[in-house]
């Protein structure tokens, strides 16, 4: 299991542990050993380190990290802000190194980063704010300029642990970054999680019982089990027992959107997928659907339809402009209902505020741009805090809702960041296919089980599909190739 920890959430993990009867002295010999572990690990044959220790917590465990890996044989030197204002435990670990390796003020010392072969960086952690200070912009710059490997502890100096979003030139450019209890922010989202380079992630001895409030990134055991309880299906199953989904989608423009969702409802899973688009979309629907053609979207237009026979629906895909008073019907059909692209307006937010509590739930999916037009503000401020953003979203809407990016953040009753997609992933009709893959697990899911499952299972889905499309190449996926590996993905999670 992996936690998502803010600051605010460090700082209160760590406090628990101590009260607990845990001394900070203990977490901070377990965590700087863990670095030089994983050090030891990469390079075993030793090398040439040059451990660059700040005043704070981080430079206390980059001193233990320096001890360590002078007992495992490698050639290392510390160079060391002033620690005359540093905390008495800084000061302790400090001295207990003083005996293993050479230690030299920094500012006296900085040509010695670039004869490293390796550069361990734990001059800042995640209680740093911007901007940084002259002589530790002078610093970062060195060490990105250096040919050294560089090893960040816990977080890249010089970024901010809550937001993913700050000038590249800040901040170092780690090979990688070993983390401690869990990851920050920061660490999730670009720009600043490629600055971080490979992750591994170590508990320095803090139980899990403590921390386990936080938020989850991906734990892989829960999705078997809502795969297995949602996809499930008795030994006298018919189409009509495994999901009747309606998808609603398409323009003259946007002809595939429809029929890329379809698929991914099949794909999915669903017994019966009903596409309706209007007449001059030119619906290309796969075979196994049935088709509706329509005039135009308005709610008449949708009343011979029989939507109350449905099990669930996705609405929006490429519909364009259309009058609230259509998806106004179809959220008071009272039935489940996926809602993208399009559908996803300012206006929405009053009317799923409106819904009753008996309603069987609503999964919004915007990116950033629908995202920003919802919030009124703009894709730049969703950027800087995706966390901060699906939040908000799903407080006002009271709608579970998945942020899509890399990685895509699901918000319900608690965050969630899915561990599953690829860069390769950003290719036109992508989403399409999601709201399928959502509308039909919906369909399919127990009266029990709840819209939150629900998307956390789709979007793992959906990535692990695009993950295995990459897997002989890197560009190039199609959104219909990614559908199509849908069963497979659910197989290797079952």
């Amino acid at each position: 299991m992996a936690f998502i920890l803010s600051t605010e959430n460090v700082k209160a993990t760590d406090a628990a542990a101590i009260a607990a009867g845990i001394p900070l002295e203990v977490l901070v010999e377990a965590a700087g050993r863990a670095v030089a572990d994983a050090i030891k690990r990469e390079h075993p044959q030793g090398a040439r380190v040059v451990v660059v220790c700040g005043k704070g917590l981080n430079g206390a465990d980059g001193f233990v990290c320096a001890r360590w890996l002078c007992l495992h044989g490698f050639e290392v030197k510390i160079l060391h802000v002033a620690l005359e204002n540093a905390s008495e435990i800084v000061k302790l670990f400090a001295r207990a190194t003083t005996s293993f390796c050479p230690m030299f003020a920094i500012e006296n010392h900085l040509p010695s980063l670039e004869n490293a072969d390796i550069i361990v960086d734990a001059l800042l952690g995640v209680g740093f704010r911007p901007p940084l200070r002259s002589f530790e912009h002078g610093i970062v710059q060195k060490i990105n300029l250096s040919r050294a490997k560089v090893w960040a502890v816990d977080l890249p100096s010089g970024m901010v642990a809550d937001v993913p979003h700050i000038l590249p030139e800040e901040v170092v450019h780690a090979d990688h970054t070993v983390i401690f209890t869990g990851f920050k922010p920061a660490l999730l989202f670009n720009p600043t999680r490629q600055m971080a380079g490979q992750i591994e992630l170590v508990n320095p001895g803090i139980p899990t019982a403590l921390i386990e409030h936080i938020g989850q990134v991906a734990e892989i055991s829960k999705l078997q089990d809502d795969a297995r309880i949602i996809t499930s299906r008795a030994s006298d199953a018919h189409k009509g027992t495994s999901g009747r989904v309606f998808i609603l989608g398409g323009l003259e423009q946007y002809p595939g959107a429809p029929a890329l969702a379809a698929r991914g409802a099949f794909r999915a899973g669903a017994g019966l997928v009903t596409v309706v688009a209007p007449v001059k979309a030119g619906l290309q629907a796969p075979v196994e659907a049935t088709r509706h053609t329509i005039a135009t979207w308005i709610a008449s237009e949708l009343e011979f339809l029989q939507l109350e026979r449905m099990d669930a629906a996705a609405f929006g895909m490429g519909v364009g402009k259309f009058e609230p008073d259509l998806l106004e019907m179809l959220l008071l059909l009272d039935k489940p209902m996926v809602l993208d692209a399009d559908a996803l307006q300012p206006w929405l937010i009053p009317m799923l505020q409106n819904l009753p509590e008996s309603h069987p739930g609503v999964i919004i999916t915007p990116h950033p741009g629908e995202a920003a037009r919802m919030l009124k503000t703009s894709v730049l401020e969703i950027s800087k805090n995706p966390l901060e953003a699906a939040l908000e979203l799903a407080n006002r809407t009271r709608a579970v809702v998945v942020l899509k990016g890399g990685p895509s953040v699901v918000a319900g009753a608690q965050l969630w960041v899915n561990s599953s997609g690829n860069p390769g992933m950003a290719t036109g009709g992508m989403g399409d296919v999601l709201s399928g893959v959502l509308a039909a697990l919906i369909a399919q899911a127990p009266r029990d089980t709840s819209p939150e499952q629900v998307a956390q299972l789709g979007v793992y889905i959906h990535g692990l599909a695009g993950d295995l499309a990459a897997r002989d190449k890197d560009l190039g996926l199609l959104a219909s190739e990614v559908a199509d590996l849908i069963p497979v993905a659910l197989k290797h999670l079952h």
